[in-house]
């Protein structure tokens, strides 16, 4: 593959826009294929490649067992402002891999500079799987050339499929808008079915912009829209070693360069990185493993964000909430423990809890409510659990998650046989 003549097209300011997930900005190029590395022969390598240099930012995992791959793109986003290529793998998580892990890792990084003819410095991995086992490096290495000649900037070029493990879908999302009468388009990609739990969801998401922005702008942005969607959802409360999210921005929109986060321009792409976060992370929890209900848990008034967070998470995170939420079972009481169990003080009279807008619950008994209603309302796949904690106003917390079942307790008892 002649990259020089893949840049020359992407370069043009002509190009088609009509392009799904991270391949819909400008300048960016992307391919999986099945390399063997998975028992399933089922897409497993992928890369991202940005024609030209881009600025990069990151959000990793809070696990203090953090996987190779984060343990790498940490230190190389440390000290590298841009990047050009991303290279994932699913089948192997590369976790808790020893200095081996490492090193093979860095082997990747090392080859695949050569092979793109760009500096290791300009590379970041990623890796999605059962954790503690190496990677299959040989096979690796033997298809990195072919992922490069493969590579292109359609929808259907693979790498959404690359990354799933669990997934049953490919999960992709793009937008465009006009900043200062130029069109900036941001466009994303995520894996994640189990292991969802905030600090980060357990999760890989690739996103990509054209917009022209400095890094610590970048960085911000993403901090701000990460908190908002992919740490606020949660379908088994457990934390993965390998969460990732990343971000690049080569800057092919040629917008007036954006430095400033007060700037009405920064603003404006906040605004729209946060709906692609957002879209992504809705559709993690609605591919959670074994789900069959997609619930949101909206709190309001609870002094602080914060504390609203707490009780938000408290109620997500419920074992029997969630088992009752499978079971189409409106026992409002598994919830009301739940709230109880923050390490807070509140005012028990002043909460009140309603489903789909109807008040179960409230100074400290059940309401007198329609329960044939209800029930209905509890066979839908779509639940709102709305909380009012009656402390004080504040900005309202919303989180997402799904209900526990038989085939959740299926898929990850078979996970690893």
């Amino acid at each position: 593959m002649d990259l020089q003549k893949q840049e020359n097209a992407i370069n043009s300011l002509n190009v088609k826009k009509d392009y799904i997930g991270v391949t819909a900005a400008r300048g960016f190029l992307a391919a999986g294929i099945k390399a063997g590395l998975k028992k399933s022969n089922n897409y497993d390598l992928g890369c991202l490649y940005s024609v030209k240099p881009a600025v990069g930012a990151a959000v990793f995992t809070t696990n203090k067992f953090a996987a190779a791959p984060v343990v790498i793109s940490r230190d190389q986003l440390q000290k590298s402002e841009t990047f050009r290529l991303i290279i994932v793998n699913s089948g192997s998580a590369n976790a808790c891999t020893g200095e081996q892990g490492l090193k093979l890792a860095r082997f990747i990084i090392e080859k695949s500079a050569k092979e793109y003819d760009i500096n290791e410095s300009e590379i970041l991995i990623a890796s999605t799987g059962k954790i503690g086992v190496q990677l299959p490096i040989d096979k690796m290495l033997k298809n990195i050339f072919t992922l490069k000649d493969l590579m292109n900037n359609k929808p259907n070029n693979n790498f959404s499929k690359a990354i799933m493990t669990t997934d049953t879908f490919e999960k992709k999302y793009d937008v465009s808008f006009k900043l200062n009468n130029k069109t900036i388009t941001i466009g994303g990609c995520a894996k994640g079915a189990g292991m969802i739990n905030p600090s980060m969801a357990t999760m890989l998401c690739f996103i990509t912009t054209d917009i022209a922005i400095s890094k610590f702008c970048l960085q911000n942005a993403l901090n701000n829209s990460v908190k908002k969607s992919f740490n606020s959802i949660t379908v088994d409360g457990d934390m993965s070693t390998n969460d990732t999210v990343f971000l690049l921005a080569n800057g092919m929109a040629t917008n007036n360069f954006i430095d400033d986060i007060t700037s009405k321009e920064y603003k404006k792409f906040e605004e729209k990185l946060s709906q692609v976060c957002l879209e992504l992370a809705k559709m993690i929890v609605k591919d959670g493993e074994g789900a069959t209900k997609f619930i949101q848990v909206k709190v309001e008034n609870a002094g602080t964000y914060e504390q609203g967070k707490i009780i938000a998470n408290l109620v997500a995170n419920s074992s029997l909430v969630k088992t009752a939420l499978f079971g189409c079972d409106p026992n409002w009481g598994r919830i009301v423990s739940s709230i109880g169990s923050a390490p807070f003080d509140f005012k028990p009279e002043n909460v009140n809890v309603s489903i789909n807008n109807i008040k179960i619950f409230e100074n400290c008994e059940e309401t007198d409510y329609n329960l044939v209603k209800l029930q209905k309302i509890m066979k839908l796949k779509e639940l709102h659990i709305n909380i009012d904690m009656g402390i004080a106003k504040c900005e309202p917390v919303i989180v997402w998650t799904t209900d526990l079942t038989y085939d959740y307790v299926k898929i990850n008892a078979e996970y690893s046989t």
